[in-house]
């Protein structure tokens, strides 16, 4: 009876030994599984205050700049009557006789299109004459309009009568301002 009874005990300490190291197995595989979602969490809690962080850095951007891009609106604001006074005006200052024609509207150049501002360009044909450094100082003062202006074609031709010279000027200038056709 006594070796039935230690043979009991054997098998019982054998299941008790198995059985906890199943548990031992299990409780470790729950505690990797763990460990591996709180890897994830804190990852996802990193990025996302990450995230937070780099949003917060450019609403105080677009706060702090507010004054600079409405200048920067008015700047581009420009109609077409104030861009052919302007034109006018630097040719006066140059000290040559001007003449504004031809403003039509054309299409952008590449690479012109600046997200969420809708931009337009206008051709603009100038006729100037007076002497040749005039023209010179008048060309200089287009193409540093204080609007975005780009220099198309120039011609410079001296006049029949030998005593001043013509310039024709093709500018395009760039504008938010809405244009009807």
């Amino acid at each position: 009876m006594n070796t039935r009874y230690i043979s009991y005990l054997a098998w019982m300490l054998t299941l008790l030994a198995l059985f906890s190291f199943a548990a031992v197995a299990y409780f470790a595989w729950t505690i990797a599984g763990e460990h591996a979602s709180r890897g994830t969490r804190l990852s996802s809690a990193q990025e996302s205050a990450l995230r937070g962080a780099a949003a917060s850095r450019a609403h105080a951007l677009i706060a702090d700049t507010e004054a600079e891009r409405r200048t920067l609106d008015e700047f581009f604001r420009a109609d077409v009557i104030s861009v052919a006074s302007l034109i006018r005006n630097a040719g006066a200052s140059a000290g040559v006789k001007t003449e504004v024609s031809n403003a039509l509207p054309e299409a952008l150049p590449p690479g012109a299109v600046a997200s969420g501002l809708p931009l337009n360009a206008i051709g603009f044909v100038v006729q100037t004459q007076g002497s040749f450094a005039s023209l010179m100082r008048a060309l200089k003062l287009f193409e540093t309009l204080p609007v975005p202006v780009t220099l198309g074609r120039f011609d410079v031709e001296q006049t029949p009568s030998g005593d001043s010279w013509h310039m024709s000027v093709y500018l395009r200038v760039l504008t938010s301002a809405p244009l009807s056709s």
